[in-house]
């Protein structure tokens, strides 16, 4: 049997009265989150970023750290059946209007309880479930998330800015945002300008050499110490 890579994303948007997850109807009438076959070379991150954009239209969206999760399940008849393994992420979005791709025909922005009777098969709701239980015990953990990720992707190309500066601005600690920024799913937070308080280049997922490549490619001046990158350029936010 053909094996299949796929992912997609659990869709959430905060409301006064719950959270409603956004789901959307195939051609074949089944309701389900945004996903999609992975390209050739492709990090599952990245195809559920671009499948998110392709069949929803929504592009302003914070994807949550902490949360992932898998689902397969069998498609096809004959020479065409196959094994699809989908991975899933977490994404939270204040858009309410979505602009769905030929591929499907409707989108609604549901209840938890509606989802779960309107996703026809179980292991499809395998995401929404997690994803329920995830925002319920993870609310203010979540909330901080998304202030860091904010703050960092205000910090322009060139310039780099200190754990503790962004904690300040959150109301956080250092600590705990570089726990933060080394768990980041998502590629268009440049967590790469942010470093240690002395200017070293610590707390990158990608590890400390991808993080100085991508500095240095951003006019960052990079000096080494003892083995130890040190970054050395202003603050972003000391510019007036």
């Amino acid at each position: 049997m053909k094996h299949e890579r796929a992912a997609g994303c659990a869709v959430v948007r905060e409301t006064r009265q719950e959270p409603l997850f956004l789901l959307v109807r195939s051609r074949k009438g089944f309701w389900g989150i945004p996903k999609g076959r992975a390209k050739k070379g492709e990090h599952d991150i990245d195809t559920a970023i671009r499948e998110l954009r392709e069949e929803t239209g929504i592009s302003t969206f914070f994807v949550v750290s902490g949360f992932r999760t898998r689902f397969s399940y069998i498609h096809g008849d004959g020479e065409k059946r196959a094994r699809k393994t989908v991975t899933a992420y977490l994404v939270k979005t204040h858009s309410v209007r979505a602009v769905i791709s030929r591929e499907h025909t409707a989108f609604r922005w549901v209840s938890y309880e509606k989802a779960m009777q309107m996703i026809a098969f179980p292991n499809a709701r395998r995401p929404v479930s997690l994803a329920h239980r995830f925002l319920t015990t993870s609310r203010k953990t979540i909330a901080l998330q998304e202030k860091v990720y904010t703050a960092v992707r205000r910090i322009p190309k060139g310039y780099v800015v200190s754990y503790a500066d962004i904690a300040r601005r959150c109301g956080s600690s250092p600590r705990t945002v570089a726990q933060i920024l080394a768990n980041n799913h998502d590629p268009r937070v440049p967590c790469h300008r942010a470093v240690s308080s002395s200017g070293a280049i610590l707390g990158y997922n990608r590890g400390a050499k991808e993080k100085e490549r991508l500095l240095r490619k951003e006019g960052v001046m990079v000096t080494h110490s003892r083995g130890r990158g040190s970054v050395i350029a202003r603050s972003a936010y000391d510019r007036k």
